[in-house]
């Protein structure tokens, strides 16, 4: 996948902003700034380039799924890229990202091998997670990719206890956890 960071573990986001609240960053007669973060134009570029591949993947994990070659089931991320690519752009080393069972284009993003990440939804021993998880079960916790989970909202407390985890450590880093609308 192409990024606009290097691949793997990625330590800077493309926007000017820091890892701060809105309050922080600046205050105007008692309000926070309501300037917004500037994305570079070559930054929109690479997010517009990520998309079409996030897209492409699925797209050819999808007819792989229809022709059989895919077991189990196949939960695609297709017209959703831009959420995980706007979140993703801001991870940081020593981050954590949790999500549920739409969790292809999450792992690609934070630099998972899309080889690799294919290869799990085939079932084979070269997948991420040696073709046992499938595509409801992705993990790459090297890449901060801390997996995805077919239960409904069965990852809210995960997250929620990692993001304690890492503030009782006093890391600086966060939980990135996305769920879908019926999963609270």
């Amino acid at each position: 996948m192409a990024t606009t960071q290097p691949q793997g573990k990625r330590s800077k986001s493309t926007t000017n902003s820091s890892r701060k609240s809105a309050t922080d960053r600046g205050k105007a007669n008692g309000k926070a700034s309501e300037q917004p973060a500037r994305v570079e134009n070559d930054a929109l570029v690479a997010f517009y380039q990520q998309m079409v591949e996030t897209r492409l993947f699925e797209d050819a994990a999808q007819r792989g799924f229809r022709t059989g070659k895919i077991g189990g089931y196949l939960h695609v991320y297709s017209g959703q890229e831009a959420v995980a690519i706007g979140f993703l752009n801001e991870y940081r080393e020593g981050d954590r990202v949790i999500t549920a069972y739409r969790d292809h284009a999450h792992a690609l993003l934070l630099g998972s091998h899309p080889n690799e990440v294919m290869a799990e939804l085939y079932g084979k021993g070269t997948g991420l997670v040696k073709g046992k998880g499938g595509s409801m079960h992705l993990f790459d916790v090297a890449n901060g990719f801390m997996g995805g989970y077919g239960i409904v909202g069965g990852h809210i407390p995960l997250g929620v206890g990692m993001a304690y985890s890492l503030a009782y450590q006093e890391t600086g880093g966060i939980v990135q956890l996305f769920l879908g609308d019926g999963a609270i």
